[in-house]
């Protein structure tokens, strides 16, 4: 049986993934919502995976999550915690071109080629085993009151 404050805690993490898909639901419909806004659906896929990592780091540390945005550093936090988040460090370092570089005007100009790859690396993140696991994990237990 849970004690309240995990069941707290749990309903905080799962508020991270909503969050996250939230983002990522956005980005995957981009077209609909702005016409031709490339930039803003790329930064949200990264936004999505981010918080998807810090869901992660929220569930295990029991902490407050990180300020960071910076992709490789949430997934070297997240492997010190799994091994298995190692396997993202490259796919960490693509997103990562989607936080800062597309959100300033002195960025790269991105298109419709750059958002679909941004969005197939935000789910690749989403469907990560240790994060879908413990997303299961979560689903499963009693909803909070």
């Amino acid at each position: 049986m849970m004690d309240e404050r995990t069941k707290d805690w749990n309903t905080y993490v799962k508020d991270w993934f909503r969050f996250a898909d939230r983002n990522l639901n956005f980005a995957e419909n981009y077209r609909e919502i702005v016409p031709a806004s490339f930039a803003f659906a790329c930064f949200n896929c990264h936004e999505a995976a981010q918080k998807y990592l810090k869901a992660f780091l929220v569930y295990r540390t029991e902490e407050k999550p990180t300020d960071s945005e910076d992709m490789p550093e949430l997934i070297e936090m997240c492997a010190a915690l799994d091994d298995r988040f190692r396997e993202l460090t490259e796919l960490g370092n693509l997103i990562s071109r989607y936080n800062e570089d597309v959100n300033y005007p002195y960025g790269p100009k991105v298109d419709d080629e750059d958002v679909k790859k941004a969005l197939r690396y935000a789910a690749e993140i989403k469907a990560f085993p240790p994060l879908a696991e413990l997303r299961e994990k979560l689903e499963q237990e009693a909803p909070s009151e």
